[in-house]
């Protein structure tokens, strides 16, 4: 996997200008979902 095209959570809400808890919502409604999580399970 190409480390370089991965961001975070925190750089996602930045350029959507939402709020992580949405992100989490997106995520588990299947609206929007995370293509790679760290082995600590964070996205």
């Amino acid at each position: 996997m190409n480390m370089a095209k991965l961001i975070s959570m925190s750089e996602v809400c930045k350029f959507t200008e939402v709020t992580i808890m949405t992100l989490k919502v997106w995520d588990n409604e299947g609206t929007l979902k995370a293509k790679y999580m760290t082995a600590g399970a964070r996205e």
